[in-house]
């Protein structure tokens, strides 16, 4: 009910301020605006709650007039290091990915490329799904970044045999797809791999 709340008054709100209708647009944002709050108030808790991620998720899709598509944001971006690796967070940051600002993007990019640890982030289950869309979403340079540190590091398999992260990685169940949509994106990775 709450996603339907969030879609239906964010959708009316939008046609009305299309239509320059700002009495009826700001109707429907007042409408929403207590749901917001608490949202936002909670979002890290729902985030990763396997119902209340999809309250959360709906809000980054639906919620596009300030000032609450600006406080729903940086309520996800204040807390999406915590929510990358998490069962459910995971799809939060990927919708703050997809939906989000230039700025939203760039922090999570940081997150998954500090210290290394886009190999890390690449064989965990969950981290994984935001390295493949941080691949799929992100700018040319972030892109070449996360390759770049895939082709550049090592790993030490189970019998303590130092490996390549590409192969290390393409061997893993989720860093594989990882592997995958690197190789997608033809004009801008194919060169690469191909010349390792």
């Amino acid at each position: 009910m709450i996603q339907k709340a969030i879609t239906i008054l964010s959708s009316y709100a939008k046609e009305a301020q299309e239509n320059g209708d700002d009495e009826l647009c700001s109707f429907f944002l007042q409408n929403l605006d207590p749901i917001v709050d608490e949202i936002v108030g909670e979002v890290e808790h729902l985030s990763k709650h396997p119902y209340g991620c999809r309250a959360v998720q709906r809000l980054v899709e639906y919620c596009s007039i300030e000032p609450q598509k600006t406080k729903v944001l940086e309520s996800i971006a204040a807390c999406q290091k915590d929510l990358l690796e998490d069962q459910y967070g995971n799809y939060v940051v990927q919708k703050l990915l997809q939906h989000g600002r230039l700025s939203d993007r760039e922090a999570v990019f940081q997150s998954i490329t500090a210290n290394n640890k886009v190999i890390r982030f690449s064989k965990q289950k969950e981290a994984s799904n935001v390295v493949e869309a941080m691949l799929r979403l992100g700018n040319a340079s972030q892109r070449e970044r996360i390759v770049q540190e895939i082709l550049q590091c090592f790993c030490t398999d189970q019998y303590s045999q130092t490996e390549s992260a590409a192969v290390s990685m393409s061997k893993n169940p989720y860093a594989n797809y990882v592997i995958n949509i690197s190789l997608v994106d033809r004009n801008n990775f194919q060169t690469k791999w191909s010349n390792q």
